[in-house]
């Protein structure tokens, strides 16, 4: 669902000509994304499942990424684990790609 959002915001800020970002708040497990349709739009980590949980966000100096009108985007990434120790781990380099790597345990 997050890489969803990114691939989301990419296309959103390419088609309004509107720069987009996602701020991650890691403490509490949510992110918001701005400007959002109509408003800002805030999603938890709960909405994807029970036991997911950030291990941290870091796109340059803080934990909020930026896509520009021509698509790029400030890199960056993105770790998250479940209860069994899993891992996941989204990508996004300079060109707004996105990629993602599952350590299952």
């Amino acid at each position: 669902a997050i890489a969803s959002d990114f691939f989301h915001c990419k296309g959103k800020a390419i088609s309004e000509n509107t720069r987009y970002q996602i701020d991650f708040d890691v403490a509490n497990g949510s992110y918001t994304i701005q400007p959002g349709t109509p408003a800002a739009v805030t999603k938890h980590l709960s909405e994807f499942g029970p036991d997911i949980e950030f291990v941290n966000a870091s796109f340059g100096k803080g934990h909020t990424i930026n896509f520009y009108t021509r698509g790029t985007a400030a890199p960056g990434n993105i770790n998250l684990k479940n209860s069994r120790q899993s891992n996941a781990t989204i990508k996004v380099n300079i060109t707004g790609r996105t990629h993602i790597a599952f350590h299952i345990q």
